[in-house]
């Protein structure tokens, strides 16, 4: 894995500029959307997990909303 973030390329540049209807780490409200990822070749690897990670309450905290545990 790269020690660069591509992500970083947007703080100097509008992807909208080159054409880029949108960008699923800055576009997509993951609280709405479940996000699932075999990046790390895990399912259960968001602890261990460099940057595949979504911004939002995430599903261990949905669970525990849905369940109170």
């Amino acid at each position: 894995m790269s020690r660069w973030d591509s992500r970083l390329l947007w703080k100097y540049y509008d992807y909208k500029d080159f054409g880029i209807t949108g960008e699923p780490y800055f576009d997509v409200d993951f609280d709405k959307v479940m996000y699932l990822t075999d990046t790390g070749r895990r399912w259960d690897g968001d602890f261990v997990s460099v940057r595949d990670k979504a911004q939002g309450s995430g599903l261990r905290a949905k669970i525990r909303l849905k369940t109170g545990k």
